[in-house]
């Protein structure tokens, strides 16, 4: 550029002139809400989750074309575009943690001019979504399962084992009331009726006690292999005995058996060799020892929801009266049978979490004096449809 002596300006090079590129507009972040540094040189700056609330108040400088500044937001990860209001302040609420690329910039159309972008503000996380968190927590849960898996495992063990242990005790205890169901004394007594019998040569009478002995044996050793047995067969088995005693005991006593009419006889099973003890009890402890009085024995079955009841009633001469052996039928006589029963019936309970049990009541009359034993038992029982299957459990 030259200038005449008339004040006229001789531009030489006009194209490079008329190409030269304008500055950039000035422009400037004034404030930031929450931020109280230096906001002339901001590149990035982090806000806390609970205070996601962003005011940005900006301008740009432009003395001779200030009404035709534009200003024009690119807001990434949050879906803002556009040209900003004619107030330089912009307003970001409710935004989600994560990384944010904020672009703001000035722009005067009309001279193609327009200032740098501004680029500067992360929203932090809370802490339970950091990284680090995470994976405490994932480690914690995983550690969680790990020890709950490992005590299930080890309480499944354990109910095993003492399933087992129960198991075998039940079984040990089956052996035993087997054992204990035909008793020496009763065995004796019984072949001594027969040998008198034949000795008096009463051999029909003789010949009628022997099959009836034999049949009760064989009917115990065969329903001694089944766990359970039906009441019906239950019931059976106790007639065929109590007319065996009656046949030993002429004219002693009678017995009678009554149940609940919900009951069905076949399809409900109950544990095998429970009530014979006890109703031997009756006959030798109580009914036995009667005096100018016949014995009546009553076997009665209830039904409740956990359990088949069975009442055995007698009105023997009770506990606190002597036998005619001269001791206390109850106290000073172990019952081994009623004893293994007890045993059975509480490891039952152990095993099924049933209220099973037994109880032992004296009756009395009228007048207080001893009337008789009533003896309850809480038993186990199942229903079955297929005896085959329960036969085999």
């Amino acid at each position: 550029m030259s200038v005449a002596s008339d004040g006229i300006y001789l531009f030489e090079n006009t194209e490079s002139l008329l190409n030269k590129k304008l500055p950039d507009i000035p422009f400037y972040i004034n404030t930031i809400s929450n931020y109280k540094g230096d906001t002339s040189n901001v590149k990035n700056i982090s806000i806390p989750y609970s205070n996601n609330r962003l005011v940005v108040r900006y301008s740009a400088v432009s003395f001779n074309s200030y009404e035709t500044v534009k200003y024009f937001i690119i807001l990434t990860m949050a879906t803002l575009a556009g040209t900003a209001p004619p107030i330089p302040e912009l307003i970001l609420e409710n935004l989600e943690p994560g990384s944010y690329k904020l672009q703001i910039k000035a722009v005067i159309p009309n001279q193609q001019r327009q200032s740098a972008n501004k680029s500067f503000f992360t929203i932090e996380k809370p802490w339970w979504q950091n990284n680090w968190i995470r994976l405490l927590t994932v480690i914690l849960l995983l550690a969680a399962v790990y020890a709950y898996i490992i005590k299930r495992v080890r309480k499944i063990k354990s109910e095993e084992k003492k399933k087992t242990d129960l198991n075998a005790k039940l079984s040990e205890l089956e052996q035993t009331a087997l054992r204990s169901q035909m008793n020496p004394h009763f065995i004796f007594n019984c072949l001594t009726s027969i040998q008198q019998l034949i000795v008096s040569g009463n051999k029909t009478d003789a010949n009628e006690y022997l099959v009836k002995f034999a049949r009760l044996i064989r009917k115990t050793l065969d329903l001694s292999a089944h766990p359970f047995i039906s009441i019906r067969e239950e019931t059976e088995y106790l007639t065929e005995y109590l007319l065996l005693e009656q046949l030993r005991l002429s004219g002693q006593f009678k017995f009678m058996f009554s149940k609940d009419e919900t009951i069905n006889v076949d399809k409900t099973y109950i544990p095998n060799m429970m009530l014979q003890p006890v109703v031997e009890n009756c006959i030798r402890h109580g009914i036995k020892s009667l005096e100018n009085k016949k014995g009546m024995i009553n076997i009665n079955f209830q039904q409740n929801k956990k359990s088949i009841t069975c009442t055995i009633t007698d009105n023997g001469v009770g506990r606190t009266e002597k036998s005619s052996f001269n001791e206390n039928a109850f106290t000073k006589h172990k019952s081994y049978g009623v004893d293994i029963v007890r045993k059975r019936l509480q490891a039952f309970s152990e095993f099924n979490n049933q209220d099973t049990g037994i109880e032992i009541n004296d009756l009395l009359n009228a007048s207080g004096a001893a009337a008789g034993t009533q003896v309850i038992l809480h038993l186990p029982f199942k229903k079955m449809y297929d005896k085959s299957s329960a036969h085999r459990r």
